[in-house]
């Protein structure tokens, strides 16, 4: 639960069980002397274990209660969510939820490394036959020097340049932080909706931009003819999907068209790649099969998986006249049937110090 006001950080960590959510809120409150509310809830973490069991109780508390909010994001994070919580820092911001909360929407609008998913979402996969819901998948990494020397007297320093130990050295314990890992992936199984696997962040960008709500981030590929790793900046997407129901199958075309640049060179080349008009053109080809290979391991993985998480089926509804037809279809057994075609033209630009203008212009 979060505090208010005083120096450093504002919350309190407390701990309860109960039969259902709203007994274990109840029996929190034997702990606090604050009454616990959850309209101003940001965030609800999931552990592992949990979300690959059944993630029913939770979105039936909140398609109940007025108290809880539809628009509370969701998280998933490796282990058990009451270690999580107790055991990240949050080194940057005074609310624990805070530090989560804008990591995340970061990492979404920035990097593209994971999707924003609110509880309503959940309930939306929950009720229907043609999305599956998914949310970001976290986990605790620690990042500090395992050693930090101490400040010592200039006769203490002088005596550990000639050989001496250093006094008073302090051993650092590791920050633990939040990583990013990407997306965890769910699935309905009857009336269990649970994790059935997860998408790295490279995975996640891609499956981002297949449903269209991809703002930025990277791409990493080989230089044409080179073992060095070059990285593309991705600014601006465009991505329209076509689909057409075969018989018992769906086949599906996104023409995907994709605005980056050159973000490093590599230093010490003979020629700036810039000024060398082939170079870039087998640079572009070089992004465009990167960017095809990981949006088709993407899609892979999603069907074998049956966690139609980009909403495919959506696409699927407009090819039937009622929805007895649709509901015939099966959906859910014909998703991993699907086939996909990705059509990509990516326009690279060159940024920074270049001794020509962009090209292609």
């Amino acid at each position: 639960m979060a505090g208010g006001g005083g120096v450093g950080t504002g919350a309190l960590m407390l701990s309860a069980q109960g039969k259902d959510v709203s007994q274990a809120l109840d029996n929190m409150e034997l702990l606090s002397s604050r009454h616990l509310t959850t309209v101003h809830m940001a965030f609800v973490v999931l552990g592992e274990g949990f979300a690959g069991t059944d993630v029913g109780p939770i979105i039936d508390i909140f398609s109940r209660s007025l108290e809880f909010r539809h628009n509370t994001l969701v998280a998933v994070c490796r282990g058990r969510a009451i270690d999580f919580l107790q055991d990240y820092q949050s080194i940057e911001e005074s609310e624990p939820s805070q530090y989560l909360l804008k990591l995340v929407t970061t990492s979404y609008e920035v990097g593209g490394t994971c999707p924003l998913v609110t509880m309503h979402e959940f309930m939306v996969g929950y009720n229907t036959v043609s999305v599956e819901p998914w949310a970001p998948y976290v986990e605790i990494a620690s990042a500090a020097p395992a050693e930090r020397p101490a400040v010592q007297p200039p006769q203490q320093a002088a005596g550990a340049a000639a050989g001496g130990q250093a006094a008073g050295a302090e051993t650092v314990e590791p920050t633990r932080v939040i990583k990013i890992v990407g997306a965890a992936l769910f699935k309905k199984v009857g009336d269990v909706q649970k994790m059935v696997g997860y998408l790295d962040t490279e995975e996640s960008q891609a499956a981002l931009l297949m449903q269209g709500t991809f703002h930025s981030g990277r791409l990493t590929l080989l230089y044409p003819g080179d073992q060095t790793e070059a990285t593309l900046v991705i600014h601006h997407v465009s991505s329209r999907p076509h689909a057409k129901v075969v018989g018992e199958a769906l086949n599906v075309k996104f023409e995907i068209r994709i605005e980056a640049s050159l973000h490093e060179s590599v230093v010490g080349r003979v020629e700036v790649p810039e000024k060398n008009p082939e170079f870039h053109q087998r640079l572009v080809f070089a992004g465009q099969d990167r960017m095809v290979a990981v949006l088709r391991r993407t899609f892979d993985k999603l069907t074998v998986l049956g966690s139609d998480v980009i909403g495919f089926g959506r696409l699927a509804e407009p090819s039937f006249a009622s929805y007895g037809e649709w509901e015939a279809f099966d959906w859910p057994s014909r998703f991993k049937d699907t086939t996909a075609v990705f059509d990509v033209k990516m326009h690279v630009l060159t940024v920074g110090y270049t001794a020509t203008k962009p090209f292609p212009r």
